[in-house]
């Protein structure tokens, strides 16, 4: 986060919310905005479970046996920034 924060010049995020309070909100945000308002949830239910997994992945496989060019993280991410940008997404 702080990566990022550093690339979109957005502060990172300073609280960690309590998994146990926000999953009960997601479910009453996506059932407001699916049912009331007809509008997107912010935060689904998918999303706030997703969170909570710690997701390691390693890419040395695919690189040995494929080629697979890496890019390198703070490129990666720079790139995403941008699109976002340039996408109407931040």
């Amino acid at each position: 986060m702080h990566l990022l924060a550093e690339i979109s010049g957005l502060p990172a995020p300073t609280v960690k919310l309590p998994y146990a309070l926000v999953l009960p909100l997601a479910y009453i945000n996506e059932f407001w905005a699916r049912h009331l308002s007809r509008g997107t949830p912010r935060m689904t239910v998918t999303a706030v479970r997703m969170a909570k997994k710690f997701m390691y992945f390693d890419s040395s496989k695919a690189v040995q046996e494929l080629g697979l060019p890496q890019t390198p993280a703070k490129q990666a991410l720079a790139e995403a920034v941008e699109w976002f940008q340039n996408n109407g997404y931040v």
